[in-house]
């Protein structure tokens, strides 16, 4: 919407096929940088993957306002109580995530 103005499912087919280009080009660039250990992403994913952090933060404590999402995929009440441990499920996620689309060094 940013750049166009309008959402996503309001663009032609064209324009939708070069956002998704656009997401899978940088998506799939390794970014990780040996020497520091350090995976950097730009100011959009990092957006991203704070929103599905907090999501994900929220599924997974007793946080009233996704009870009926836990309810619809019978999931139990507060599943992860402790938020460091949330934290550390989440941060699984994004590596996971990214270890199986980064393209890697020689392949």
């Amino acid at each position: 919407m940013r750049e166009t103005g309008r959402k996503y499912d309001e663009l032609d087919p064209p324009q939708q096929a070069g956002l998704q280009a656009r997401l899978q080009a940088e998506v799939r660039a390794n970014t990780y940088d040996a020497s520091s250990g350090v995976v950097t992403v730009s100011d959009d994913r990092a957006q991203a993957i704070t929103a599905v952090a907090a999501h994900y933060n929220q599924l997974f404590s007793d946080d009233a306002a996704l009870q009926p999402l836990r309810e619809a995929v019978r999931d139990q009440e507060n599943p992860i109580p402790d938020a460091g441990h949330r934290a550390a499920m989440n941060a699984f996620f994004f590596w996971a995530s990214w270890s199986t689309v980064t393209n890697r060094p020689g392949e």
